[in-house]
């Protein structure tokens, strides 16, 4: 099976899709709408289904890191900064890579594979490591951290080139030594460019989530289809995911900052009679209510803007910001084994100070 992303609408509804899937992360809504009208003015882009892929064939992963607070900050060279990255990549790899996949789906990680499918002429495969959007990097990296013998390599970009604030960097090491350095040019520069983690096709076929971005384009043709009627799309897509509506719901206070190289937050909320209390990094980690947990990662809560019906990611809540919260169990959700592993959820402890990994014993392995 072969998508062509060729049009305008095509893009703007896999977006809107992926927004909703990103579960309040996956990157700003605004930079990739942005994005894609540049990218179809550059050409089509060709997705692949990974079903008939030699699996000796070489895929690399790349992605927007860091917090999306920064996003809006490197619209500008974005774009090629991601070209930049998987090129650099393919460079030291000395072998051609034959596809490249999303670290995941969100608004802005969906298509961050697309730049360098149209300029360098490799097809995306429709296998992202996560079929929704997540906060770590390892939770994106389909359990290579526990390969035997598995090398990370990763090239990071960012920056206008021509400014001094323009830099490329390769890092290959440990999946614990690449972290770290990342993390520490995040700290730094906010939000980069990445290509990483060259694999087989065979292991991205056991271990990612195929058919996401597929998924993620029926969904967007939902939203744009119902978007005008908020009430009615927050159910349609609750329905089609056997999943839950809490209606009418108002921020009533929030508190936000950068922890871990994250968007944390914590928001009161009201819904109706119900006070309750969403949490986040960068994605909705938890709803609760009275300390009791109502949803927990990698539940997707998703936040409908009842004013337009668009996804509401959660650096974009403020006060007085009404939507509907949309829950749908991790069960009936395109998971990759990446959030399988409970180590890979120890950058977010650290960010919302609470250890959500009690929650998740039938997924979490040892």
């Amino acid at each position: 099976m072969v998508l062509i992303i060729d049009e305008h609408d095509k893009i703007e509804r896999l977006v809107l899709g992926s927004a909703f899937l990103g579960g309040g992360g996956g990157g700003d809504l605004w930079s990739a709408m942005e994005l894609g009208k540049q990218l179809i003015g550059l050409g089509a882009i060709e997705i692949r289904s990974i079903e008939g892929l030699d699996p000796g064939s070489l895929i690399v992963t790349t992605s927007v890191v860091g917090p999306q607070s920064a996003d809006t900050h490197v619209r500008t060279s974005l774009l090629s900064n991601l070209v930049r990255s998987v090129r650099l990549l393919e460079n030291v790899l000395g072998e051609p890579i034959d596809g490249l996949i999303s670290s995941e789906i969100g608004a802005m990680n969906t298509i961050s594979p697309f730049p360098a499918s149209i300029i360098l002429g490799i097809p995306v495969i429709d296998a992202p490591c996560n079929g929704r959007a997540h906060p770590t990097v390892l939770m994106g990296s389909m359990g290579l951290h526990r390969l035997p013998g598995y090398v990370s390599m990763l090239s990071a970009s960012w920056g206008r080139v021509g400014t001094p604030y323009n830099g490329q960097v390769l890092i290959k090491g440990s999946f614990e030594e690449v972290l770290s350095v990342l993390r520490s040019i995040v700290a730094i520069r906010g939000s980069v460019a990445t290509a990483r983690n060259p694999v087989r096709a065979d292991y991205v076929a056991r271990n990612a989530a195929p058919g996401s971005i597929s998924l993620a384009l029926d969904l967007g043709e939902l939203i744009s289809e119902y978007r005008y009627d908020p009430e009615d799309l927050s159910y349609r897509i609750a329905k089609r995911f056997s999943g839950t509506v809490i209606e009418d719901c108002v921020v009533v206070e929030k508190f936000s900052e950068i922890r871990e190289g994250l968007d944390y937050g914590r928001v009161a909320v009201r819904c109706g009679d119900k006070e309750l209390e969403l949490v986040y990094a960068n994605e909705y980690m938890y709803l609760e209510s009275s300390g009791s947990i109502i949803s927990v990662f990698p539940d997707l809560i998703s936040t409908i803007d009842l004013s337009s019906g668009l996804p509401i990611i959660s650096k974009d809540l403020s006060r007085g910001s009404r939507f509907n919260i949309v829950i749908i169990s991790y069960r009936n959700l395109k998971l990759g084994s990446g959030v399988r592993y409970p180590e890979s959820y120890d950058q977010v402890i650290k960010a919302i100070g609470r250890d959500i990994r009690a929650y998740l014993k039938e997924l979490l392995v040892a």
